[in-house]
C-alpha cells in the first residue's frame, strides 16, 4: 500500500467523523511539537490517523533487528 493511498484513507476516515472539532495549539520544546487538542475525541482521532499513515514505512523487523525473508 502506498503512502499516498495511506494518507488518503486516514483523511478520509477523520472527514467522515461528524462534529469533530479540530480546534489546537501547538508550540515546540526543544526538539519536540506539542499539539493541545480542545477534545479528546479530536486527539483520538488525529493519533489514529498518523498512527494508520506511518505504521509501514520501514519494513517489519523481527526480534532481532532483522528483516523477514
Amino acid at each position: 500500500m502506498s503512502t499516498r493511498h495511506r494518507v488518503d484513507q486516514a483523511m478520509s476516515k477523520l472527514l467522515a467523523e461528524p462534529d469533530a472539532a479540530r480546534a489546537h495549539e501547538t508550540w515546540t520544546e526543544g526538539n519536540a511539537a506539542v499539539f493541545a487538542f480542545s477534545q479528546e475525541r479530536s486527539a483520538q482521532l488525529i493519533s489514529e490517523a498518523l498512527r494508520h499513515m506511518f505504521k509501514s514505512i520501514r519494513p517489519a523487523l523481527i526480534h532481532n533487528g532483522r528483516k523477514p525473508r
